[in-house]
């Protein structure tokens, strides 16, 4: 990673760049063509600064804003627990998660992983 995160159009703060560089299992170096090109054209960080390849995000993003949604949490709190700022936001983050997951059969199999989890209350 190149100091001040300035690699592939990511113009990063000091403080995220320390952030982001700290242990390798929260940071995936490698960066898919999309990620690329993304960051070329300022598209920032298509997942919120979260981890694009855990595969149970999408699901823990779509459950947290359900939750909101049944009135169980607000939506404040549920962004707090996913470290986003807005509904729009987890909801493109969602989306880039769905994109870059759909065909793998390790992501159905997060969703299976997270609701046992979920419904158990682990």
């Amino acid at each position: 990673m190149v100091p001040g995160g300035a690699f592939f159009g990511c113009n990063l703060p000091p403080e995220e760049t320390q952030k982001r560089s700290a242990p390798a299992r929260y940071f995936h170096v490698e960066m898919s063509i999309f990620d690329m090109i993304s960051g070329l054209f300022g598209g920032g960080d298509p997942f919120g600064g979260l981890d694009p390849d855990d595969l149970e995000m999408f699901w823990k993003i779509e459950h947290e804003l359900d939750q909101a949604e049944r009135g169980e949490q607000t939506e404040a709190q549920a962004l707090q627990k996913l470290g986003l700022k807005s509904v729009s936001k987890a909801r493109n983050v969602m989306g880039e998660y769905g994109q870059r997951h759909m065909g793998n059969p390790a992501f159905q199999q997060a969703a299976v992983s997270f609701q046992t989890r979920t419904h158990l209350g682990g």
